[in-house]
């Protein structure tokens, strides 16, 4: 019974780390379709993503940080090759998730 537990509870943390590692392709995909990235710089989109979902999870605020995505995602456009999702589309998903770091943060 033990080992159905592990596995269920080493499953459960596995899927919730593809679902937070498919935002950061589904975003760091989409900028570097749209600006030819190289690798390197896709390398980075992908650590500066993650590095920012982390401080998310720190904070309690993946859900803000979530709802911030999906309206980057909904909103951006690529336009002469530049990825651009004109952040006052988004400005109050934006606010949400830095009012929930700062009510989050002991500074």
């Amino acid at each position: 019974m033990r080992r159905i537990l592990t596995f269920l509870a080493g499953f459960a943390l596995a899927s919730a780390s593809a679902a937070c590692g498919s935002q950061v392709a589904e975003l760091c995909d989409a900028k570097c379709d749209c600006e030819n990235c190289s690798d390197t710089e896709y390398d980075e989109c992908v650590i500066t993503y993650e590095a920012e979902q982390d401080i998310a999870s720190s904070y309690g605020c993946l859900d803000k940080f979530d709802d911030r995505h999906f309206c980057i995602m909904d909103r951006y456009r690529c336009t002469l090759d530049i990825f651009d999702y004109a952040i006052t589309s988004c400005i109050d998903d934006q606010a949400d998730y830095e009012g929930c770091k700062r009510d989050n943060s002991s500074l």
